[in-house]
C-alpha cells in the first residue's frame, strides 16, 4: 500500500476497505482482512469547509487502530485533521488531511444556465470550494478568456486559469492514486501541490477579443512576481486603490492612495479652500521626500513614481473629471506622465514594463480628453513638458488602450465576490474534496479543502 493515495468524497456512506475486491485496496498487507473496515463521508453543511469522516471496523481479524488504540468490533468513530488510522497489524497506516482546492469563476454569465448549473453543482458533488476571493483561490476558472482585474491579479500570484469543462475531467478521476516514490515527503508533495488534478486547460479565445490573447501567457510564470520592482503607484481614486494594491503589491510594487495626505495637506480645516490644490502640493511633497531628491519622476527611496489615472465609475461623471484633473496636475508637479489602469493589466499580461506602466513616454494618442481645470497650488510652477531624468526624447505609446474599459476596467469588478452573482444554486456552501495515501513510514488520508 505504500504511495496509495484515496480521494474520499463528500455524501458517500459506504467506502469499503480490504484486502481484494473492496472500494479502497490495501495491497501488499495480509494482515488486512478481505473486508476489513468502512469509510463514510457527510454531505457539507451550511458552515462547513469539509466532509465529516467516519471508519468503521467491520470485524476484522487484527483489527482497526485509531492513532494507536485498536477500536472494538464494529465500533464507528469520527476522523480529525491528522488522525493516524492503521489497517491490520503491519503498520498499513493512513493520515486524513485537508488540502485546500478552490475555484474562483469568472464571467460565467456567457456560460449557458445548464453548463453553469452543471459546474456549481459538480463543485458541490465533489467538495470543491467556491472562492469569493481570487486570493482565497487556487484556480480561476472560465467558460472564455476574458481579462479583468481579477484575472490580471491571478496571473501576478501564479494561480492557473483553466477552462469551465475542466471540472468534467475532475469528475473523471479515479478515487484511488499511486506514488511512484512513496516516500513521505514525495506523498506530501504530490497531495499537497494536487498533482493529481488532469493538466489545466487554457479556456477558448472569444472571436471578438480586441488584442491577441492567444499572444498571453497564461500558464504561471515566476517573472511576473517582479515586474513592478522599483514602482511606487499613485492613485487618486480610492475604489482604484482598492481594487489594484493586491495586484501591485503582487507584482513587486508598491501603492499609494493620495488620500492618505489628506491630513497632511490640511483638508478638513476650517476655511480650507482650494482643497485639490493643497492635496497635490502634499502628496508631491510626501512621494519625493524633504531628501533634495533631483530626479523628480522617482521618490526620495529611488522607486520610479507612476500616476495612475482614473476611469469613470458609476454614474459621477463630475467627480471622475475632478480625479482625472487631479492625477494630471500631481504629474505635472512630479514632472511625470500619468499611466493609465490599462497599461498595468497591459504590463502583466506581455511580462513587460517596456511600453507600459512607463511614465517616460507621454501619454497615448487618442485617450478620452476630459476638460482640465487648473488647481492654483502654493508655488505651483509654470506647467512644463515632462522629460525623462536624461532630458532625452520621450517615446509615445500606442493606442492600445481603448479597449480596456470594456475588458478590465469595469467598476464592479474587484477582487472579491467572483461570478456570484450568476449564481451557485442556494445549497452550494464552500467545501472541501478528500484524499487518502500511504507513505513510506505510515499511509496518509488527504482532503483537499
Amino acid at each position: 500500500a505504500l504511495g496509495a493515495v484515496w480521494w474520499l468524497r463528500p455524501g458517500e456512506s459506504a467506502i469499503t476497505v480490504g484486502r481484494k475486491g473492496t472500494s479502497f485496496v490495501v495491497e501488499g498487507d495480509h494482515s488486512v482482512s478481505r473486508r476489513h473496515a468502512t469509510i463514510s463521508t457527510s454531505e457539507i453543511a451550511d458552515g462547513q469547509v469539509a466532509p465529516t469522516v467516519m471508519v468503521k471496523d467491520e470485524g476484522s481479524k487484527f483489527g482497526l487502530f485509531l492513532n494507536g488504540r485498536r477500536s472494538d468490533k464494529n465500533e464507528i468513530a469520527e476522523l480529525r485533521i491528522d488522525d493516524l488510522v492503521t489497517f491490520g497489524g503491519q503498520a498499513s497506516t493512513f493520515q486524513l488531511r485537508y488540502v485546500k482546492f478552490a475555484l474562483f469563476p469568472v464571467n460565467m454569465k456567457v456560460a449557458n444556465s445548464e453548463d453553469r448549473d452543471e459546474f456549481f453543482e459538480s463543485a458541490l458533488e465533489l467538495g470543491i470550494q467556491i472562492a469569493t476571493n481570487v486570493l482565497d483561490c487556487t484556480h480561476v476558472v472560465m467558460p472564455s478568456l476574458v481579462v479583468k482585474s481579477t484575472v490580471v491579479t491571478a496571473l501576478v500570484y501564479g494561480l492557473p486559469i483553466v477552462a469551465l469543462d475542466w471540472i468534467d475531467q475532475i469528475r473523471a478521476l479515479p478515487q484511488t492514486f499511486k506514488v511512484a516514490d512513496p516516500t513521505s515527503d514525495a506523498v506530501k508533495t504530490f497531495v499537497a501541490s494536487l498533482m493529481c488534478l488532469p493538466t489545466p486547460q487554457i479556456p477558448s479565445v472569444p472571436a471578438d477579443s480586441p488584442i491577441d490573447l492567444s499572444a498571453v501567457g497564461w500558464e504561471p510564470d515566476a517573472r511576473r512576481r517582479q515586474l513592478f520592482e522599483g514602482k511606487l503607484f499613485v492613485f487618486v481614486c480610492s475604489t482604484q486603490f482598492d481594487r489594484y494594491i493586491d495586484l501591485v503589491e503582487g507584482a513587486g510594487g508598491i501603492a499609494i492612495s493620495v488620500k492618505e495626505f489628506e491630513r497632511p495637506a490640511g483638508i478638513g480645516d476650517s476655511g480650507s479652500g482650494n482643497t485639490d490644490g493643497r492635496l497635490v502640493d502634499a502628496a508631491a511633497k510626501n512621494i519625493i521626500g524633504t531628501s533634495g531628491a533631483n530626479a523628480k519622476t522617482k521618490d526620495d527611496c529611488g522607486r520610479q513614481v507612476c500616476i495612475v489615472t482614473p476611469v469613470a465609475a458609476g454614474s459621477d461623471k463630475k467627480e471622475t473629471d475632478r480625479l482625472v484633473v487631479l492625477a494630471k496636475a500631481l504629474a505635472r508637479k512630479l514632472n511625470t506622465c500619468p499611466v493609465s489602469e490599462s497599461e498595468i493589466g497591459l504590463a502583466v499580461l506581455f511580462v513587460s514594463c517596456e511600453e507600459h506602466v512607463n511614465p517616460q513616454i507621454t501619454e497615448q494618442i487618442g485617450e478620452p480628453a476630459v476638460a482640465e481645470k487648473k488647481l492654483t497650488t502654493a508655488a505651483a510652477p509654470a506647467p512644463a513638458a515632462a522629460q525623462p531624468a536624461d532630458g532625452g526624447p520621450r517615446k509615445r505609446r500606442r493606442g492600445i488602450n481603448s479597449f480596456w474599459s470594456s475588458l478590465v476596467s469595469s467598476p464592479a469588478d474587484s477582487n472579491k465576490g467572483g461570478d456570484q452573482a450568476t449564481k451557485q444554486p442556494a445549497s452550494a456552501a464552500p467545501v472541501a474534496p478528500a484524499l487518502l495515501a500511504t507513505t513510506q513510514s505510515n499511509v496518509e488520508q488527504i482532503i483537499p479543502d
